[in-house]
């Protein structure tokens, strides 16, 4: 059977990892029968372009995508008797039904628009030969999801999420058993299956290449090579970052908006090459929270079994990790070990920042190495005073700079 395998994600499932791990083993995986479409993907093996061409409707489609599309078909063209993986996972966001759409929008506007979304997807590929079209689809406990997602946010120096100020019904969630039944109903076969956090760098390549039904042929001959990538940062990586980041929130004078997205890309290439020493696992959740969000999740996980290889909600819940306890999230909660492993960090931090012939004209490297020079907690939230998992956010800067969005 000829079929074209589509790995949406979702985002935070190891998704880069695995695209990595496309392209080193592309070789073997064609010798397999699977070929991977390099010159139409980003250096990771991200197949993002080609995933907004697929989704826009052919009248809306860009020159560039329309090439996109053709070249795309060309290559499969060229393959006959192959199937064809691509990995996007741009594709999950159109795809999959979440909360945060049927809080926005008129629920029926929020359908159609993916529902369209889906269909030019369908369209695109269903007349290239394929016998079937796969979606592969990994689900992730919510928690640690919002958790990756934060960090994620928070380590790039582009934002923090508001985990508190709307309470834990409002974060979005994914509607696997409504989005499977609607993607099914349009011809595309969904595989679906729990997302485990890798113990060891060929774990998650091996299970996706299970799910296709390629563990077989590529067993004893694939490698690992390739290195392994967002990697999170722990709790006390977390808390010196959030303190790194009231420094670019709190810059004086504020830069524009161009030169403020320079010194994000600037912080994160400093901060990005090292964590704290001895640093641990960050929980963001107290179990009771981080229970209360899996059983939101479970109930939008009902009805799944005809997609998730026979596994039932329950199945899959029972799956995710236990909850752990809640980590520090305050330097005002860490021993005296944990604060020095921090002001390391923050003095090495410090010391490339007064390299930097710009950030150090912004940022007194002084204050940088000062832990205690910011305000303890690690969130921020885009109110001036909400409520949040620790306490409440602070108004304004001691100096009466511009407000500050971060401090508990």
């Amino acid at each position: 059977m000829r079929r074209l395998i589509l790995h949406i994600g979702p985002f935070k499932t190891g998704t880069s990892s695995f695209q990595h791990w496309l392209r080193g083993n592309a070789a073997v995986l064609a010798d397999a029968g699977l070929v991977l479409p390099l010159d139409l993907l980003n250096p990771n093996a991200n197949g993002e372009p080609l995933a907004h061409a697929f989704l826009a409707a052919p009248e809306d489609r860009t020159a560039e995508q329309s090439d996109l599309v053709d070249r795309f078909g060309q290559f499969c063209a060229a393959h006959p008797d192959a199937s064809v993986i691509l990995s996007a996972e741009r594709l999950s966001r159109m795809l999959l039904v979440d909360g945060s759409f049927r809080n926005e929008f008129d629920p029926r506007e929020s359908d159609s628009r993916r529902q369209r979304a889906a269909r030019h997807l369908h369209d695109a590929v269903s007349t290239l030969g394929f016998d079937r079209i796969d979606l592969l689809v990994l689900i992730r406990e919510q928690a640690g999801f919002l958790t990756s997602a934060y960090v994620q946010k928070l380590k790039t120096m582009n934002a923090r999420l508001d985990l508190g100020a709307r309470g834990l019904e409002a974060f979005p969630v994914q509607r696997y058993a409504e989005s499977f039944r609607q993607l099914s109903d349009l011809g595309f076969h969904v595989i679906a299956a729990p997302y485990h956090s890798p113990d060891r760098a060929l774990a998650l390549p091996e299970r996706l290449m299970a799910m296709a039904g390629f563990d077989g042929p590529l067993k004893g001959r694939v490698t690992c090579d390739v290195p392994r990538v967002n990697v999170s940062p722990g709790y006390l990586t977390t808390i010196g970052l959030g303190h790194v980041f009231w420094h670019l929130e709190t810059l004086s004078p504020t830069p524009d908006a161009a030169e403020a997205d320079q010194l994000r890309r600037r912080l994160f290439a400093i901060t990005r090459a090292a964590n704290v020493e001895g640093d641990g696992p960050l929980t963001l959740f107290a179990p009771d929270q981080a229970a209360a969000i899996a059983a939101r999740q479970r109930r939008h996980l009902d009805g799944i079994e005809p997609w998730a290889q026979g596994l039932t909600a329950a199945d899959i819940a029972g799956s995710f990790p236990a909850h752990r306890a809640q980590s520090p999230l305050s330097r005002n909660d860490l021993g005296t070990h944990e604060r020095h492993r921090i002001d390391q960090w923050l003095r090495g931090i410090a010391a490339q920042v007064q390299r930097d012939n710009r950030l150090r004209q912004l940022i007194d490297p002084a204050t940088l190495s000062d832990l205690d020079a910011s305000p303890p907690g690690v969130h921020s939230a885009p109110q001036q005073t909400a409520p949040c998992l620790g306490g409440t956010w602070a108004a304004a800067a001691p100096d009466g700079r511009r407000p500050l969005r971060q401090a508990l």
